[in-house]
């Protein structure tokens, strides 16, 4: 049989970077010590041989890694001999250790590859949703970036970039699809009075204790730890900073970050006044060479009441002044049982935080903090779907037996509405809602708030009937739940009230097909 050899030579371009590839696939014979392999740039200064050339070890040429990193395979820059390569060996997609991301910003994300392909020349960038952040080199497989601030909950594209260090040269990219949390949702720091006093209404000087989950921040263990105080603008929904060192924790400030619980004071600050605060834990990683990564980890709402402020006063001045009237005729009924509501087309949606407590499973944390301080008793809250005019809605809570709860512990009739995706309505709610129900309830005077806000008493509740709608080519739904089929071209009256306050049209026209033709059936 005969031997053969197996081996290229390429020269490629991209019109601003000219290389020369050699490629050695399978090597069967040689002229023992008389093949040299190698490279010359044709300057009399730089060139390159192969370990083995001249020798009859050159017949292993096939099997020895060349400076791609791959057998047999090396390949050398034509335009600038000096300038060194980088390699692409990234291939496969990228794993997240967490998906899930405040919408303050801060939360670390450990990124994960399936090859070894980073290098630490290499430039790397985290992107969510459009906004750029840079990103630390742990290894050739994993790389960490720090979320940044979003101006609202939603969901987001997350994309990671690889370029070459010296030409900026897009070497790999991947996607994943992650989520932005709102304020209430996001929270991975619970603070507490102490461990066996837990409330959502702090106040200015006192002894805290702040605990952090999960505990990772970062691979490295110890870093320079601040925990910051900031206060919700009650018109915007931004959350400001109120003093610079809200928290003076106990000890160093550089502390080992995955090593919980931390002790700290709370500084005097003269609000008169309870205020909704958010905690933020700050800890800074990095040097000079890596950058500075700055990670956070943020608290749920809070409330923070100033040592000298009245609440029995407050609640007064709210019920005396407060023009936020509701009219219960204008907002939906809470059904009294929770098997009700429950069933399709109640008109109520469950509470988030019903939904989060359940899941969490524990009595410790700050769902259960919010549950026992609102709604003590219940065992999950509902919120009607139709919100009016004015922006009032529903709210409808439920022992664990399914029975209504009225008054203490039970929900009512809420003035501002909140929506993750909307700062401003979460600021109105706390404003107009919550702050009222401390200054009242904290007070022995709940009964007050309840002249302001209602608890429903489920004696009024009227299921909604079915929605009517259209589907297909066309079959129709009426609103008392008949259904028929009808493909008449014209225009048409879909829905007239009795007063002719409101009146719908509809044009049905004959059904085109993908040839451009007509279809012997109509649509909308």
């Amino acid at each position: 049989s005969f031997l053969h050899n197996t081996f290229q030579v390429a020269i490629a371009t991209d019109g601003k970077i000219s290389v020369a590839v050699f490629n050695y696939d399978e090597i069967e014979w040689i002229r023992s010590g008389d093949v040299r392999i190698g490279y010359s740039a044709g300057n009399n200064e730089t060139t390159y041989e192969v370990d083995g050339s001249l020798t009859e070890d050159v017949g292993l040429i096939d099997s020895i890694p060349g400076n791609t990193g791959r057998n047999g395979s090396w390949i050398f820059r034509i335009d600038d001999p000096e300038a060194d390569i980088e390699f692409n060996d990234c291939t496969g997609g990228i794993s997240l250790s967490v998906h899930s991301f405040h919408v303050l910003g801060g939360t670390p994300v450990t990124v994960t590859l399936e090859s070894n392909c980073l290098q630490d020349s290499h430039e790397i960038k985290c992107i969510f949703g459009g906004i750029e952040t840079n990103a630390m080199y742990i290894d050739q497989k994993t790389a960490y970036c720090v979320s940044p601030t979003f101006n609202a909950a939603q969901n987001v594209q997350f994309l990671l970039t690889v370029r070459a260090s010296n030409t900026s040269t897009l070497l790999y990219q991947s996607r994943e699809h992650v989520s932005i949390l709102p304020v209430d949702r996001g929270h991975e720091v619970d603070v507490f009075i102490s461990e066996t006093d837990k409330s959502l209404l702090l106040t200015t000087s006192q002894d805290i204790v702040v605990n952090n989950w999960p505990t990772n921040f970062h691979p490295i263990m110890s870093a320079n730890l601040s925990i910051f105080l900031h206060q919700m603008d009650v018109v915007t929904g931004e959350w400001n900073l109120t003093v610079s060192d809200a928290v003076t924790i106990a000890g160093d400030d550089t502390v080992n970050v995955n090593s919980p619980p931390y002790h700290g004071k709370i500084p005097s600050q003269n609000i008169n006044d309870v205020v909704p605060v958010i905690f933020e834990m700050t800890a800074k990683f990095g040097n000079s060479l890596t950058g500075i990564f700055t990670a956070k980890k943020w608290s749920g709402v809070y409330f923070l009441k100033d040592s000298s402020a009245n609440l029995s006063q407050l609640c007064s001045d709210w019920v005396n002044t407060d023009t936020l009237n509701i009219d219960e005729n204008l907002i939906s009924r809470c059904p009294n049982m929770k098997a009700i509501i429950e069933l399709p087309n109640s008109g109520f949606g469950k509470d988030s935080k019903s939904s989060m407590l359940r899941r969490v499973g524990t009595t410790e944390g700050y769902e259960q903090m919010y549950w026992n301080y609102f709604h003590p008793g219940s065992e999950s809250c509902y919120r009607s779907i139709t919100i009016n005019s004015d922006g009032n809605s529903q709210y409808c809570c439920y022992k664990e037996d399914g029975e209504l709860l009225v008054g203490c512990g039970g929900g009512s009739a809420h003035y501002s509405t909140p929506n993750d995706r909307d700062a401003a309505s979460i600021a109105k709610h706390h404003m107009n809602d919550l702050q009222p129900f401390i200054y009242c309830c904290e007070s022995k005077n709940c009964d007050r708030y309840f002249l302001k806000r209602p608890s429903d008493d489920g004696n009024d509740y009227v299921r909604p009937s079915p929605p009517a709608c259209v589907y297909g080519d066309p079959h129709l739904v009426t609103l008392d739940g008949y259904k028929y089929t009808f493909n008449g071209k014209g225009e048409y009256t879909l829905l007239q009230t009795d007063d002719d306050s409101l009146t719908i049209q509809g044009r049905m026209e004959e059904a085109p097909t993908i040839r451009g033709g007509s279809a012997p059936a109509t649509t909308f």
